[in-house]
């Protein structure tokens, strides 16, 4: 525990504000994993190639790495994530999940560093030759200290139709078109990466022009290293040729030496701004073991220095192609609203929220690159405890600051107050309140704050905040509320009319000030309130809906609130519960459902009310969500 708790404050240490430099990379892999009449296992072993990978990737260390001509398989896709990339002291890279809808023989695949960057989605541009793959992540920036803006970056992977007859380059323009067509319809001016062999020796080509001469310049893509042209066996242009490292051919790689541009990696107008997020590094842009003097020529002869021996021989064993890379700047700023800014005591509460909690926010998974706040009260001011980044692969471990007792205002939580917690979604710009489930055999599990403490989180739902007004008589009532309470407290739902309250019972706890009785003081769940108040009064309950909609009923009498915002059918109730209800009774009202006496004067259970229930054995009772 000490450990863990001593490795929280030294990720708060060394995280701070300033700038991140990102590496990706594009390779084409030549049928990795896959077997043909001309690239067999013996001139194409997948031994051999994972051998040679690992040496390129141990040199180039890129954090992303987007790559073509890999089997559809897991098995070929996995070798490459445990053999290559988490190697060498390397053990934070994941990958995406594959696909071959077009069901071919070669995919593509994305490789990431998972402590810079998490997968947000992933989606196909579906075309009958092959997949071409969308893949938007976010950059993990320094949540842990104040928040910070989630970046993000879409990077498009895609292999296009290989040869030069009419009808190929007609292909190359369809595949081309229909990526730019998803960028435009989803809109996507965040930053941007398209990478590829995309097989093209000129910029003349309509797949080209449909990469960078689309009429909206926020969609058009460019090439970072401004060299556009007649590629194919053109000297001028030998500084960017990648393909074939190979002069002769081993039955598998393609023979020719270097002498075409086939693989690329473009950028749109985002990266190229100064004041975006992400940018493009200018200079960046290179070829690896591209010396510029490899024109017709294979990459190891004549005698080739741009990088050590072994890389090099790695690189022309490994495949026809060579790798592209280019550089990104992240500017790690904290940007989140002021009203999620905190400030660190020596006093703290861990909630761990493991990725099985499955959070969600308004009923669907929450968003990766969200955050998760802890909030307090002080006085009627809502301040911020702690946050964290929510990335949807790891657990992560909340820290929820208590007050500092040497200063002279509260920054933190009191002993034994409610945790409030809320979630921001970076992509609407919006904080949502939260409701959660405590592990009961942890030792916190009250959503109390205590100083040293921990709890686990096996549930966690945002939503918009919503109203319910409830309309209070003057001597007694019986009310409950469809909404959980943003403020739990219950002085806190009633407000300046809580001086109003004579006395007040849940069934368990009294509020009783005359006798000196104050156990009931949180408003939860599925509370139902009977109380007594010397005037008349409305209460309107801000809060999230309920989500435990099950009461475990004991035989004989129960309290229950109505946790649906709709009518309820008592006949339905019972015939739910197979005919167990003895009979229900409004509390504050004289409606009463007793069919053995044959009274039915209570036909609804209606939202606001609490009721009593009688059942003749143990059950439980669930009501349905309203339509």
């Amino acid at each position: 525990m000490k450990y863990f708790i001593n490795s929280i404050f030294l990720l708060i240490s060394i995280l701070v504000s300033g700038q991140d430099t990102v590496k990706v990379m594009h390779y084409n892999l030549l049928n990795f994993g896959v077997f043909t009449d001309y690239c067999t296992v013996n001139n194409n072993d997948p031994a051999d190639k994972t051998a040679w990978l690992k040496v390129v990737v141990d040199y180039y260390v890129p954090d992303i790495m987007a790559v073509n001509e890999i089997a559809p398989s897991s098995y070929y896709q996995d070798i490459v994530l445990n053999d290559v990339m988490n190697t060498s002291g390397r053990n934070y890279f994941e990958r995406a999940g594959g696909t071959n809808i077009a069901g071919s023989q070669i995919v593509n695949m994305l490789y990431y560093n998972s402590n810079k960057f998490g997968l947000v989605m992933q989606d196909v541009v579906e075309h009958y030759l092959r997949d071409m793959n969308v893949y938007k992540l976010f950059y993990k920036s320094n949540a842990l200290v104040n928040g910070g803006d989630t970046s993000f970056l879409y990077v498009f992977s895609a292999h296009l139709k290989a040869g030069q007859s009419g009808d190929d380059k007609i292909t190359r323009g369809q595949m081309a078109g229909l990526m730019m067509d998803y960028i435009e319809t989803n809109h996507i001016t965040d930053a941007c990466l398209v990478s590829g062999d995309f097989n093209l020796q000129n910029n003349l080509e309509q797949a080209w022009l449909n990469f960078t001469a689309n009429d909206l310049g926020i969609y058009r893509l460019s090439d970072p290293v401004n060299m556009e042209g007649i590629w194919h066996n053109n000297q001028d242009f030998a500084s960017v040729h990648s393909q074939s490292t190979n002069i002769t051919s081993n039955g598998c790689i393609a023979a020719g030496g270097m002498d075409d541009r086939f693989d690329f990696i473009l950028i749109n107008d985002t990266l190229k701004s100064e004041n975006a997020n992400i940018k493009y590094i200018n200079g960046s842009y290179t070829t690896p073991g591209q010396d510029g003097q490899r024109f017709n020529g294979s990459l190891v002869n004549p005698p080739n220095s741009s990088a050590p021996q072994e890389v090099i021989n790695a690189m022309f064993h490994l495949s026809d192609h060579l790798p592209v890379v280019l550089k990104l700047e992240v500017q790690k700023n904290n940007v989140l609203p002021d009203s999620w800014s905190f400030t660190p005591t020596m006093n703290t509460h861990i909630l761990t929220i493991p990725v099985l909690s499955l959070p969600t926010l308004n009923g669907a998974p929450l968003p990766p690159g969200s955050y998760i706040g802890a909030f307090y009260l002080s006085e009627t001011n809502e301040m911020c405890a702690g946050n964290i980044l929510w990335d949807g692969q790891e657990d992560i471990a909340l820290v929820a600051y208590g007050d500092d007792i040497t200063t002279t205002i509260k920054d933190g939580f009191a002993e034994g107050e409610p945790i409030i917690l809320k979630v921001f979604s970076v992509v609407s710009n919006t904080d949502y309140y939260a409701d959660a489930d405590f592990n009961q055999s942890w030792p916190q599990n009250n959503g109390l704050f205590v100083s040293g403490g921990i709890s686990a989180i096996d549930r966690i739902d945002a939503f918009y905040l919503q109203f319910h007004s409830i309309e209070i008589n003057n001597n007694w009532n019986a009310v409950s509320s469809f909404l959980i309470p943003k403020w739990r407290t219950i002085e806190s739902v009633f407000g300046d009319k809580f001086e109003n309250i004579i006395f007040m019972y849940d069934g368990s706890q009294v509020f009783y000030p005359p006798a000196g009785i104050e156990e009931l003081w949180l408003w939860n769940s599925q509370s139902s309130l009977i109380f007594k108040t010397s005037q008349s009064f409305t209460i309107d309950v801000e809060g999230i809906p309920v989500s435990n909609f099950t009461f475990n009923l004991f035989a004989g009498w129960n309290l229950i609130s109505v946790p649906i915002p709709c009518f309820v059918s008592v006949e339905e109730l019972n015939s739910i519960l197979n005919g167990n209800i003895k009979a229900i009774k409004s509390i504050a009202g004289t409606g009463t459902f007793w069919p053995e006496k044959d009274i039915y004067t209570l036909p609804e259970l209606i939202p606001g009310n609490a009721y009593y229930i009688y059942v003749l054995q143990d059950c439980s009772l669930i009501f349905d969500r309203c339509d």
